[in-house]
Formats: structure tokens, sequence, C-alpha cells
């Protein structure tokens, strides 16, 4: 005698999906319903796939109502996530590319503003904003003044090693060969 067949209801239907979209791990749902993982698969294909995609779907509705009703939170999260490209983001592409290539490009500053609400917050973060960039385009090239004179320098001391190195060879004048008295 052979082992009773597993009888699937429409409850268990519902319940696999519920906990499909809740993002149960399989293996729990089959222990949940009482049958072996391969059973699960088998017999509920289209439940496994439909209760997470459902979820998303209906996460996603919730969070346009929220965006549509001005929850600016939401609104940004929702623009980050379906591709808006900030000018931020595009100068950041920009310098990656610039680095890939071989050249050099400096990081951005990183500037925190207060979350803004209101358009006084926006007009005040805005001179703050540019101060900070100012101030950080004044660093860079300062930096970049004392790397060049850093390479300068280095330059000048390999100049200045490689030249006592022949004098050391030559003699003691370039081109003078030593005289110290002694004849190998």
């Amino acid at each position: 005698m052979g082992r009773k067949a597993f009888e699937v209801t429409p409850e268990m239907h519902a319940r696999v999906k519920t906990l499909a979209a809740y993002g149960a791990p399989e293996d729990g749902i089959a222990k949940i319903i009482g049958c072996p993982i391969q059973t699960l698969r088998r017999r509920f294909r289209l439940e496994l796939k439909l209760g997470p995609a459902e979820a998303n779907a209906q996460a996603a509705g919730q969070l346009f109502v929220k965006a549509r009703g001005g929850d600016l939170a939401a609104i940004i999260f929702w623009l980050k996530t379906h591709g808006w490209v900030t000018a931020a983001r595009k100068k950041a592409a920009a310098g990656a590319k610039a680095t890939a290539a071989g050249g050099t490009h400096p990081v951005p500053p990183i500037i925190i503003v207060p979350h803004t609400r209101t358009m006084e917050d926006v007009k005040w973060a805005k001179p703050v904003w540019a101060e900070a960039v100012a101030r950080y385009e004044k660093r860079l090239t300062r930096q970049q003044r004392q790397a060049q004179r850093e390479f300068a320098r280095q330059q000048k001391l390999q100049k200045a090693a490689g030249e006592g190195q022949e004098d050391e060879q030559v003699g003691g004048e370039r081109g003078v060969p030593r005289n110290d008295g002694w004849r190998g």
C-alpha cells in the first residue's frame, strides 16, 4: 500500500500565497502546511511566484499614493529608485569615467544640509552649500600647488643624488679624474 496523496485545499493556496508575500522561505512554508518542499514547489508554483510580486506591487502603490500626497521622503525615494539622475550623480559618474580612463578627478565635498520642508530652509541652505563648495575649490587649488612644489622638490633631490653618484665615480669635479696619489 502506497503513501496517501497530499490533498490541496483552496485555503492552502491562500496561505502559501500569503506566506510567500511575507517573504517566508520555502522550507518554512513547507513545514507550516505539512508537505515536502518538492511537493510545495510542484503544487504551489503559481502562489510562490505571485505572492511576492503582488506584495511588491501593493507596497509600490502605497508609496506612489504617499508621493502624490506630497510626502517628501516618499517623493525622493520614488525618484531615486526609478532612475532619476541628479546633477551630483552625473558629476560623480563623469568623475568615475575620468578616473577609469587614467585621469584624476577630485572627490567632491560631502555637504550636510538640514532636512528642508519650507522655502526659508531652502533659501538658507543654498548660501551654505555655495560657501562649502568655494572652500573646497580653494583647498583643492592649494593642494594642487603643494603637490606641484613637492614634485619639483623631488625632481631636484633626484637630480642632486644622480650628480653626487657621478662625482664619486669620476672624481671630485665633473670630468676630472681623481688624483689621490695612489696608483694601482
